[in-house]
């Protein structure tokens, strides 16, 4: 009986409309109040990751493992976010291209992490 249930939404989900997304639909007074709260959200969630990643618990953790536990639980967010907006798949994967190239055209202008290694592709 669950299986059904759950077999009838992810179908009804598969089949639903698509709508474009929310921010397509503001105007430009709300696009720029959309554009403050990116930029207050980002900063909560890096605030956030980096006091986990500070907490004594794991100490012997490699900061590289913590890098990509946290990209990966920001992934997840992301993906849930997206689905309760309404975003698409292919508009949540173009988001991400923009925010990669963003990350890394800021770390090529810094010369404290002008070193780091290129991600790959």
């Amino acid at each position: 009986m669950v299986d059904a249930a759950v077999g009838e939404v992810t179908l009804a989900v598969k089949n639903a409309p698509q709508a474009d997304r929310p921010s397509r639909s503001q105007s430009d007074v709300e696009i720029d109040k959309f554009g403050s709260l990116i930029d207050q959200l980002g900063r909560t969630l890096t605030h956030s990751a980096m006091a986990v990643l500070k907490d004594n618990r794991n100490p012997t953790m490699p900061r590289d493992l913590g890098s990509e536990a946290t990209m990966v639980a920001a992934l997840k967010l992301a993906a849930l976010a997206a689905f309760t907006a309404n975003v698409s798949a292919s508009d949540a994967q173009d988001e991400l291209r923009l925010a990669i190239g963003d990350v890394m055209s800021k770390a090529s202008a810094s010369p404290e992490l002008s070193g780091r290694p290129p991600l790959n592709s």
